[in-house]
């Protein structure tokens, strides 16, 4: 988490790279599961990305549905042998999933906000004061 606060402030920031000793007794309690668990978290808790990703993969979902329904098009007047409504019922499938994952995305941005608002983080980060 210290290290999604720290990306947080906004300031630059330079790797250092140095040689690390091995640990002095015993072994790690940190399970596997644990890190992946911990690296969730901070993922989730500083990051908007999987909220953006649903919006995207509805709009791309929306795009494959229009182009889709050209496909439908094409078949209806090339009189190819489809059976009757598959097309046209895969179609709105694809077309009401993307719009239900854009609206999710949308409705996940403004509940991010709230959070990002309730976490009590102040608005600014004062780099340095001068004074007279």
């Amino acid at each position: 988490m210290l290290r999604g606060l720290r990306s947080w402030v906004g300031f630059k920031q330079i790797g250092i790279p140095y040689d690390r000793p091995g640990r002095v007794a015993g072994a790690t309690k940190y399970t596997f599961g644990k890190l992946v668990k911990l690296a969730m978290s901070a993922f989730f808790g500083f990051s908007t990305l999987p909220l953006r990703v649903a919006t995207f993969t509805g709009l791309a979902s929306i795009g494959l549905a229009l182009l889709y329904f050209l496909f439908a098009l094409y078949v209806r007047f090339a009189n190819a042998g489809v059976p009757a409504g598959w097309i046209s019922l895969v179609g709105i499938m694809l077309l009401l999933g993307g719009a239900q994952l854009v609206s999710v995305g949308i409705l996940g941005e403004y509940i991010a906000r709230i959070h990002a608002q309730s976490q009590g983080r102040p608005l600014f980060v004062v780099q340095s004061e001068r004074t007279l």
